[in-house]
């Protein structure tokens, strides 16, 4: 379930505005006074999220229009499945409908290629999880959606976690003097997670007690070596949650996961940037949203 955050009121009130709902001047003409039943359906194969938004629009919209899922969020459902009945006022149904259904399309639009992924990795012990390349202002809903698709989040923001990339590690001159310097200064609670680019930034992270370590853009040939090194990482922890983590960043397309043996994946530029974490060889991903799925509502008269 979606806790509708201040933050995500706000995100409805902005897009209401730019709407500019109160001046519905076709639906005037109309639909004055009426009352009307609307069913929200897919249009395709889809993994529900969002639906507690779609309720918060309506909500902001006219608190008198009833709203009642069908489904729940992370559900599968099927093209021509409802999702949802509303009824109330003609006008305020309509008003609601675009923004309501933009938050779904987008939602549900993660959450499915996030579910793709999941599938295409087929393996309960990998875990897929996402960045911080969200949309501006979209991500509590972003990292929900990703939550719904299977996936799972990794840091919120950049007070969720120390990520030391390679500027840090080039002003501080080296990967143990960066984890050392940026340990001075961190709050106990959190992990240090190093990206390293070579097998040698991989020790160098590993003598310098980095938690996590993410192999970072490396090719093949490269990260079939690093497990050597790893395995006294993975070996020594025990059991989920893990205290350490080895994670992986390159960029791979499902065409790729469906193909590539596991745990070393062939590299392939595309959107989707993966990293990846480590009860076993966990790995985490950007899902860059886009609406793969559509939904409408149907007004019978």
């Amino acid at each position: 379930m979606l806790f509708v955050s201040p933050h995500i009121r706000r995100l409805i009130d902005l897009a209401l505005d730019e709407d500019d709902l109160n001046f519905d001047a076709t639906s005037a003409a109309f639909f004055v006074g009426e009352h009307v039943s609307a069913y929200m359906i897919a249009k395709e194969d889809l993994v529900v999220s969002g639906l507690d938004i779609a309720r918060a629009v309506y909500e902001r919209v006219d608190p008198r229009v009833e709203w009642s899922p069908q489904v729940e969020d992370g559900d599968r459902v099927a093209k021509g499945e409802l999702l949802a009945r509303i009824r109330g006022d003609a006008i305020s149904v309509l008003r609601g409908e675009r923004v309501a259904l933009n938050f779904l399309q987008r939602m549900c639009g993660v959450a499915t290629k996030t579910s793709a992924y999941v599938a295409a990795l087929g393996n309960p012990g990998v875990r897929l999880a996402d960045t911080r390349k969200t949309l501006p202002g979209w991500r509590e809903l972003d990292k929900y959606s990703v939550r719904s698709g299977g996936g799972y989040n990794h840091r919120y923001a950049l007070s969720g976690g120390v990520m030391v990339k390679d500027n840090h590690i080039s002003a501080a001159g080296s990967v143990r003097e960066a984890v050392l310097r940026v340990r001075e200064v961190m709050p106990h609670t959190l992990r240090v997670e190093v990206e390293a680019t070579t097998i040698a930034e991989v020790d160098d992270a590993l003598d310098a007690g980095a938690e996590i370590i993410m192999l970072d853009n490396m090719g093949t040939p490269m990260m079939r070596e690093a497990p050597a090194s790893l395995a006294p990482m993975i070996t020594a922890s025990p059991i989920p949650p893990r205290p350490n983590t080895a994670t992986v960043s390159p960029g791979w397309t499902l065409a790729v996961l469906w193909t590539a043996p596991m745990p070393v994946v062939t590299p392939h530029p595309s959107r989707q940037t993966f990293s990846s974490g480590a009860s076993s060889w966990i790995l985490a991903s950007e899902i860059s949203g886009t609406t793969v799925n559509s939904l409408n509502v149907l007004v019978p008269m």
